[in-house]
């Protein structure tokens, strides 16, 4: 009981780590970027929808996706372009996630994102995105709906 408590702790602080390095990135890249005037706002699905015109949708599938190919949401204004959590406010939340990612990754659902082109817009799992890019994984598990320009 012990050693689970222990790592427990271990978790949490590791987690805790992983928010400030995260937040902090975010920060300095959002400094760095007033000087440069590049924008560090996170895409959105209704700009990508606005270029496609009409959208023919496929039913969502349940695919493993490349984390470096989600660029933008569907809504949520928390995070930046790289998902870099904008506010400390979201710290426990996100903190949580972390420690479920760290425990067993698998326990999670999967992400809802919609595909557009070789592109990917997060509707549901913007803290698991936000995580998984820290953790440097490579792939995440989404159910997936596929967006085209109807013909």
């Amino acid at each position: 009981m012990l050693q689970n408590y222990s790592r427990q702790r271990e978790t949490r602080e590791l987690a805790n780590t992983l928010f400030d390095r995260a937040w902090w990135r975010g920060w300095w890249g959002r400094l760095f970027a007033r000087f440069t005037s590049k924008p560090r706002h996170i895409p959105l699905l209704s700009e990508a929808r606005e270029l496609l015109g009409t959208v023919s949708a496929l039913p969502p599938q349940r695919r493993t996706i490349r984390v470096e190919h989600i660029i933008g949401s569907a809504g949520t204004l928390n995070f930046d372009c790289d998902f870099y959590p904008l506010y400390q406010r979201g710290r426990d939340r996100w903190v949580a996630v972390a420690q479920a990612m760290l425990d067993d990754p698998t326990n999670l659902p999967p992400i809802q994102a919609v595909q557009v082109g070789d592109h990917y817009y997060i509707v549901d799992g913007h803290h698991r995105v936000s995580v998984a890019k820290m953790l440097d994984y490579l792939y995440i598990d989404a159910d997936l709906t596929v967006w085209s320009a109807a013909a």
